[in-house]
């Protein structure tokens, strides 16, 4: 199977919680993201909606050489230089780490209730994550703007890039001025141009100038681009992604990462298909051994692959929804702060927002629409997280795949606190100390609620 970006050079041319002290204790660590390998070469998009203005960071990641970057996205207006940026590529890092589906592990004292814990000391109510461990040239267009129906509507540097704001009411023409310039926009996709074009879209062009990439330490000195970031005013909720499907010779892997403000909430996909990882089986939440199980990277893999067969070649799932100043277990970063949000272009703060991760995967052929999206309203809380075995946690958790163990074959947490330490620990049928648990981090079975597939 072979897989493309969506964004990148492929694109070629684009409630207050009651919650009992016993619960506060509640803490694991945080091993790492889950599957991590199957979203590394992912089209990476933040969107930041607040009303009708959108913030659009898109991570550039480059197969083959920086200088045969090149890219062009449809834009709702005009852009100015004040209207485009670069970023730091660490902040999407900082947001993948954040949001990623989590592996994690708890020990039986994480569930055991003394009066450390309730006095509410190493809570775990945003953890920081201390104590885990975590293996995250100008060109000149005078000549061609006289023989091309095409304008030249602005021009200007952001860090490494040369970025020229176009618009046109050809096609032919655009796609001319495209090659000429050296965009590499093929002829297939002189239709999708003209239905952009139709629908009153400007275009931005960017190319690299070598001389301008940037090197760090963190990528072994290797040249990466910049993550672009562009602002503009639109009614429409959307995002282009069908010129990124040109001449795609397989399926593509989109993550977007939704800020919005916290009465918005949740953010979907109105005009696809959605799938949930967790809806039919105990297959998220649960306790997961590759020994015996294969590899977590295979095991979600393959739900995403039986989604797209089941939904015509597209499909999305809802990865994360919570408040971006929470998490639990938090990665070693912690969870999102104020400047981190105002860096991807919502100035009001954590405590006023609400972050979605969405993932989606589609062939060229089914990818048919520009994603249309829409908030869900309220709070939502969600995430995806798999629990490494280990012996007794199966009193609190099913496990993957096949449901919840006979207690008849597994000593439980609570016998094993109460041999081992004397101290009482939540006891008698799950529920009675969980349910606290599940109010706070969406954990308890039986009261959390689950997302059914349509």
């Amino acid at each position: 199977m072979t897989r493309n970006l969506a964004w990148s050079a492929a694109i070629g041319g684009l409630a207050a919680l009651i919650v009992p002290a016993a619960a506060q204790a509640f803490c694991g660590t945080y091993v790492g993201e889950a599957g991590a390998e199957l979203t590394s070469g992912a089209s990476k998009v933040v969107m930041v909606r607040d009303g009708n203005r959108t913030v659009l960071t898109l991570a550039n990641d480059v197969e083959g050489s920086v200088k045969d970057f090149a890219v062009v996205i449809p834009v709702p207006e005009v852009l100015s230089e004040e209207d485009v940026r670069v970023l730091d590529p660490a902040i999407l890092d900082t947001v993948a780490e954040y949001s990623g589906p989590r592996l994690v592990t708890y020990q039986c004292s994480d569930f055991a209730y003394d009066e450390y814990y309730a006095d509410g000391a190493n809570a775990c109510f945003g953890c920081n994550g201390d104590d885990a461990y975590y293996a995250a040239e100008d060109t000149d267009h005078d000549s061609n703007e006289q023989a091309l129906d095409v304008t030249v509507e602005a021009e200007f540097a952001a860090g490494e890039y040369d970025i020229v704001i176009l618009s046109s009411e050809d096609s032919e023409d655009l796609l001319t001025w495209l090659n000429q310039e050296g965009y590499g926009v093929t002829a297939e996709a002189r239709e999708l141009l003209g239905e952009y074009i139709e629908g009153g879209s400007k275009f931005m062009a960017a190319k690299v100038r070598l001389d301008d990439v940037p090197t760090s330490g963190g990528f072994e000195g290797r040249p990466y681009l910049s993550p672009l970031q562009i602002a503009y005013a639109s009614e429409a909720f959307s995002l282009p992604i069908r010129l990124g499907t040109v001449n795609s010779p397989g399926e593509q892997d989109l993550v977007v990462y939704a800020i919005t403000t916290a009465d918005q909430g949740s953010v979907g996909i109105a005009n696809y298909d959605e799938f949930s990882l967790s809806a039919a089986t105990f297959d998220n939440e649960c306790l997961f051994d590759e020994e015996t199980q294969g590899s977590l990277t295979e095991y979600i893999d393959g739900k995403m692959d039986a989604a797209i067969a089941a939904n015509d070649g597209a499909a999305w799932t809802m990865t994360y929804t919570w408040s971006p100043s929470w998490c639990d277990p938090c990665p070693p970063g912690g969870s999102l702060d104020d400047e981190t949000v105002a860096e991807l272009g919502f100035e009001k703060g954590v405590s006023n927002a609400h972050f979605t991760r969405l993932w989606m995967r589609y062939s060229a052929e089914a990818a048919t629409q520009d994603l249309v999206l829409y908030a869900v309203g309220g709070g939502s809380q969600e995430q995806l997280r798999y629990i490494v075995r280990s012996e007794g946690l199966e009193q609190y958790f099913p496990v993957c795949e096949e449901g919840w163990a006979d207690p008849e074959d597994y000593e439980s947490c609570s016998d094993q606190l109460d041999e081992d330490t004397g101290q009482a620990s939540l006891g008698g049928p799950w529920w009675l100390g969980f349910a606290g648990l599940g109010l706070l981090t969406g954990l308890g079975v039986a009261l959390r609620r689950r997302r059914q597939i349509d």
